[in-house]
């Protein structure tokens, strides 16, 4: 499926969620902004933020997938990622490594590593037994040939988040959710070619 059409898929997925949507992200923005502030307290500024990206982003993962397969929609949607709390946590550590490393050899390797880890969080949702690891090979495995179209799904959005940072931030309480839809969709594209191949 078009890039195009992804983009346009979301956007219809948002009708009629748009207040949920952004309700959902600025509680994410204030919940970030909590568990910042306690971690520099504690004299440990920038831990929060690296223990808990993992199951905030498959927080976002489970809401947005709602939003694409139209499911029932709810703010807690945004917390469910603490159900998975080590599985998030080792496969963003363990992406975040491996983009490191290939980062150290060139620019490029580090990027296409970037690309291949691309749907762990989505991935995480979708098979609540799976191990941090596997979240990670499977993902290179569905990215396989896809990783150039996702890079370009990436670009389209580059002009709406210059036009946010125009609005200084506003518009990013409605860019994130459309790119986050907009991901879900993409994932949801690839995991059903993937899946026909298996």
């Amino acid at each position: 499926m078009k890039n195009s059409i992804l983009m346009k898929s979301a956007r219809t997925a948002l009708i009629g969620k748009w207040d949920v949507a952004v309700f959902a992200f600025i509680i994410y923005l204030v919940s970030i902004y909590v568990i910042e502030a306690v971690f520099e307290k504690l004299g440990m500024s920038g831990l929060g933020s690296l223990l808990f990206e993992g199951v905030f982003s498959v927080g976002f993962a489970f809401f947005y997938l709602s939003v694409a397969r139209n499911e029932p929609l709810s703010v807690d949607l945004m917390f469910k990622g603490f159900s998975r709390f080590g599985t998030a946590l080792l496969a963003s550590l363990l992406a975040m490594v491996f983009v490191i490393l290939w980062s150290f050899l060139l620019i490029i390797p580090g990027i296409v590593a970037l690309l291949s880890y691309a749907m762990i969080y989505f991935i995480i949702v979708d098979n609540p037994n799976i191990s941090a690891y596997e979240v990670l090979k499977l993902s290179k495995r569905m990215m396989y040939g896809h990783k150039w179209k996702y890079f370009r799904l990436i670009l389209r959005f580059t002009g709406w988040f210059i036009l946010s940072l125009l609005t200084v931030g506003i518009g990013f309480l409605f860019l994130v959710p459309y790119f986050q839809t907009a991901n879900a969709e993409f994932y949801e594209d690839v995991k059903s070619k993937y899946d026909q191949k298996i």
